[in-house]
């Protein structure tokens, strides 16, 4: 029921403009004067209304998470590697690192087949001079971590060489390392600098002569890739240019190296300026072959170093946690360096290197000194300079363009390169096509990695079918998505089966999906893993493309945002689908016959309303800004929380305040509000979320100004459900002091946040 009439007032609409609206008698005023106090008598029941699908539940089968996946810091403003760090955090635990021997890493990650041949002639490169100088020339004495990049790529790309002369690789990819700092890589806002990079030789050609004429000192340049590589890139690098990450952690300005037994034994290691003794190349080669397989994990071994007043970090220095910068790294390279399916980096603090691989459900990795067990790291470069592109991760059906060619146009842009697949061409399902620009990237590091990519379909079956026109754009989605899960396609599908007779109007707002399938995957770590990988598959589907809703404005968005509301109802009620990601990007509009129709779109987190059980996965991916509070409130839930219709309802208010708030013309305005529902934690989005419903006023830009009555109205109703629940639970808690318990719909708060309430609420401007 409504609450009493109040008198009328005016209203200010505000945004890009002011708009002064007419005298409205809101119908919609929460009568918090009428709410039950915990000594009140429960409220008369009137006889109750017909169910209308909002009482619906079903019990989440996936877990709500706290990690990078919950944020999409590209679009966060001042998304700052600090505020970002506690997520990355989150992701890098250290009880969800699953630790490797290093011989577990070099067989499994860098698909080394041990060849003991191989070992003897990498010990001859071992204690060759040019090698020893290079490692002797990396333990001296440096004034900063900054002096130790240059002399690890010369190591590095000195042994690669090496192995090349003496046939024991071909380098067909042209693996080498190169400095990467104080040069930002390109392809993505974030600015990160790692210290250095592993790249293709072609990728530093291409950079060093990016948009320079072709000269004969351009020649003379490409011929000296090596020494071009212990600087800074001329141009900077784009994150699809690297194959991996180095980054590096200063804590002792000297090491002993591989000449400390002809100086002597070395000075106590009581005494605080002391140089612990290690043992030389020969000994250490001779301590490997005889325990090769010995090593592990576990980082314990004694660091050689100089642990004197000078090795603390001076303020140039990096002060972050290494690790969580490894992380912000590899996230980038997954989502702004191609379709990958994992990633491998390396953390080399003084002598240790720490190997890392990355998937979309966890990480691992393994760790080594190689001034200890110089054999050990050239096995791993040797892999390095072996390893196809689809074992370093990349998808191989679709590697980047700009590994390739050079892109104009990004010569100096941070922003995502979305055209970094734009003239590929690929078949799948008996169909051809040519990809276009990336429509939409993935986020976070844990969890689905969604790409969308406009694609035209050029011939084949689809084209044949007359299913598509040649040449027609599409839209392809690729996600990593746990394989327990029930696929999208195959929820569109049980909803257009039913879709018929008088349910065809539905066919109208759902997705339209004309092929779907699984890439076969070449690399598994589901034996390195075992039960703490959680299985993926790389699924797509091709559909019909859709059009963002912010495009549309006053009453024919509000008809499209209602229908979006009605097929959300129909899933419930009939083929039982709750959807449960509603948020900006999922609320889509199609163009049919001069019309647009609203398009609930992306099932990948949708339930069955009457199934239970296991859960399907063991990440979420939320869409933070439009989580309803209850969900935001604590969350990591029990994965027995009930999902209630409410919620979903809920979310759909969240996005319409998006976008009557931020939107003008399709576009966002500048200074627009809501930024802190994309920031921080949870319990802060949670705060300033609840904040904002408690607040009688809302300020919508032009386009939106019919739509006030609509977001106040559905506003209040929320609000007063939400206090109706927190009296609800304040009873609960007093009940032991006397207090009766308030009976509460759980399911609609009281019919607050019904199907009803929110369907209504738009009828009353589109009537």
């Amino acid at each position: 029921m409504m609450g009493p009439a109040t008198p009328t007032r005016s209203i200010s609409i505000s945004g890009s403009g002011s708009v002064d609206g007419p005298p409205v008698t809101p119908p919609c005023v929460a009568d918090f004067d009428n709410v039950p106090g915990p000594h009140s008598p429960p409220p008369r029941r009137t006889t109750p209304e017909q169910d209308d699908g909002s009482s619906a539940a079903a019990i989440s089968s996936t877990l709500y998470g706290f990690g990078t996946a919950d944020h999409d810091a590209e679009k966060e403003k001042n998304a700052t590697r600090s505020k970002m760090a506690p997520f990355s955090k989150h992701d890098m635990a250290e009880e969800s690192r699953h630790r490797l021997t290093v011989e577990e890493f070099l067989s499994n990650v860098f698909h080394d087949p041990g060849d003991e041949g191989d070992k003897s002639r990498l010990m001859a490169i071992a204690e060759s001079e040019p090698f020893i100088a290079k490692l002797e020339a990396y333990c001296k004495k440096v004034d900063d971590e900054l002096a130790r990049y240059p002399l690890y790529v010369d190591l590095v790309n000195t042994a690669i060489s090496a192995m090349e002369t003496q046939g024991l690789t071909q380098n067909e990819l042209g693996f080498m390392a190169c400095v990467n700092h104080p040069v930002p890589v390109r392809g993505s806002r974030s600015k990160h600098i790692p210290d250095a990079d592993g790249v293709l030789s072609k990728a530093l050609r291409l950079r060093m002569v990016e948009g320079k004429r072709k000269t004969k000192e351009m020649r003379e340049m490409l011929s000296m890739t090596s020494t071009y590589a212990s600087s800074a890139p001329l141009i900077p690098f784009m994150w699809a240019d690297l194959i991996t990450f180095i980054e590096f952690k200063l804590v002792s300005k000297e090491l002993t190296g591989p000449a400390a037994e002809k100086k002597g034994p070395s000075p106590s290691p009581r005494n605080k300026n002391s140089t612990q003794r290690i043992s030389s190349t020969s000994s250490a080669i001779s301590s490997y072959v005889s325990s090769a397989n010995a090593s592990t994990s576990s980082g314990k071994h004694q660091r050689s170093s100089v642990e004197d007043d000078d090795s603390q970090p001076n303020k140039k220095q990096k002060v972050e946690d290494p690790v969580i910068q490894c992380a912000d790294y590899a996230m980038n390279m997954f989502n702004r360096g191609g379709i990958r399916l994992h990633v491998i980096g390396t953390l080399i603090t003084d002598d240790k290197i720490e190997l890392f691989l990355y998937t979309r459900s966890g990480t691992a990795s393994a760790s080594f000194s190689f001034i200890n067990q110089p054999i050990l790291f050239l096995r791993v470069l040797l892999a390095c300079s072996r390893m196809s592109l689809s074992q370093w991760g990349f998808f191989k059906t679709l590697i980047p363009c700009t590994l390739s060619k050079t892109l104009p146009p990004l010569q100096k842009a941070l922003k995502p390169d979305r055209k970094m697949f734009s003239g590929q061409k690929f078949e799948v399902d008996g169909t051809s096509f040519e990809v276009g620009d990336v429509e939409m990237f993935p986020r976070g590091l844990i969890g689905q990695g969604t790409w969308g990519l406009l694609v035209k379909a050029i011939s084949g079956k689809l084209v044949d079918e007359n299913s598509v026109s040649p040449g027609e754009e599409l839209f392809m989605k690729l996600s990593c998505i746990a394989s327990t899960r029930y696929k999208e396609c195959d929820y569109i599908k049980d909803a257009t089966k039913l879709a018929c007779g008088e349910h065809a109007w539905v066919l109208n707002h759902l997705p339209n999906v004309l092929a779907s399938g699984e890439f076969p995957l070449e690399i598994s770590f589901e034996e390195l893993f075992g039960d703490k990988l959680e299985r993926r598959d790389l699924r797509y589907e091709i559909m019909e493309k859709l059009y963002p809703i912010t495009e549309l404005k006053g009453k024919p968005f509000a008809k499209a945002f209602r229908d979006i509301i009605r097929c959300h109802q129909w899933l419930v009620n009939f083929p039982k689908i709750m959807h449960r990601d509603v948020s900006l990007n999922n609320v889509m509009y199609r163009k049919k016959d001069g019309r647009e129709y609203g398009v609930l779109n992306d099932y990948d987190l949708a339930c069955h309303v009457s199934r239970s059980g296991e859960p399907t996965s063991s990440q979420r991916t939320g869409t933070k800004p439009f989580i309803a509070l209850e969900l935001l409130d604590g969350a990591p839930l029990n994965i027995n929380q009930p999902h209630y219709v409410r919620f979903d309802l809920e979310s759909f208010l969240y996005v319409l305040a998006w976008i009557v708030c931020r939107f003008e013309d399709g576009n966002e305005i500048q200074d627009a509000p809501f930024d802190e529902w994309m920031q921080g934690t949870w319990e802060q989005v949670y705060n300033v979320k609840t904040a904002w419903l408690q607040k009688p006023t809302c300020s919508l830009t032009k386009s939106y100004k019919e739509l006030f009555g609509v977001l106040l109205e559905l506003k209040a109703h929320t609000q007063k459900g939400h206090h109706l629940l927190t009296y609800h639970h304040m009873a609960l808690v007093g009940s032991h002091l006397g207090w009766p318990t308030h009976a509460l719909d759980l399911a609609t708060l009281d019919k607050n946040i019904t199907y009803s309430r929110f369907i209504s609420a738009f009828d009353r401007i589109l009537d």
